[in-house]
C-alpha cells in the first residue's frame, strides 16, 4: 500500500531586483527542518524559520525544508541588486511610522552631500547638508507643510564623483491619514 502525504510546508519569499541595501525577508512554515544556504550572502541563521538580509550584491539563497512526513521542499531565490537612488512618490508625515520621512532608497551606496525642497513656485522649503533619511515635510523654521506637490535635488557623491539629480517626480504631503 502506498500513502500519500501533502507536504505541509509554506515557503514565502521574492525573487527580482532589490535597492542596494534594501531588506528583504525570507520564511518557511511547517517545515521539521530547515536549512538557509547562499554562496553570496553571510546568513545571519542557517536553521530558522526566517531570515532577513540587507542586499549588498547580486546572488542566490536556497532554502531547503522538509515536514514531519519526511516530505521535502526546496526553493531557490535569485537576488539582482540595483545601484540607483529610488523616490517614494509620497510623504505622509501623520505619525504611524510609514513614509513618515523621505527616505531615499540606494542612499547607503552613496554620500548625500545636499537635499533641497522647494514648493510649486520654486520657493526653498527645505535645505539640509548631508542628508540623512530624515525630511518629515517641515518647512526651515519647522513648521508642518500644507499638503501639496514638492520638488527636489539631491547632490550626491560616489568617491570623487559628485552628482545632482532634480525630481522629475514629487514628494507630495499627505498630513491626514489615508483610509
Amino acid at each position: 500500500m502506498i500513502s500519500y502525504y501533502p507536504s505541509l510546508i509554506i515557503i514565502d519569499g521574492e525573487s527580482g531586483s532589490f535597492v542596494l541595501g534594501e531588506s528583504i525577508s525570507y520564511s518557511v512554515d511547517g517545515a521539521e527542518s530547515i536549512t538557509w544556504m547562499s554562496d553570496t550572502y553571510s546568513l545571519p541563521c542557517t536553521d530558522c524559520e526566517e531570515i532577513e538580509i540587507s542586499t549588498s550584491s547580486d546572488g542566490t539563497i536556497t532554502v531547503t525544508a522538509t515536514d514531519v512526513n519526511g516530505c521535502i521542499e526546496e526553493e531557490t531565490f535569485s537576488i539582482s541588486v540595483s545601484n540607483e537612488l529610488v523616490f517614494p512618490n509620497y510623504l505622509t508625515p501623520n505619525g504611524d511610522n510609514v513614509n513618515d520621512v523621505l527616505k531615499i532608497k540606494g542612499s547607503e551606496s552613496f554620500t548625500m552631500t545636499n537635499l533641497v525642497v522647494f514648493n510649486k513656485w520654486g520657493q526653498i522649503v527645505f535645505e539640509q547638508a548631508n542628508y540623512s533619511n530624515d525630511w518629515s515635510g517641515v518647512d526651515k523654521s519647522g513648521n508642518q507643510l500644507p499638503d501639496g506637490a514638492y520638488y527636489y535635488v539631491l547632490e550626491y557623491s560616489i568617491g570623487e564623483l559628485v552628482y545632482k539629480t532634480a525630481g522629475s517626480s514629487f514628494v507630495g504631503l499627505l498630513s491626514r491619514s489615508l483610509d
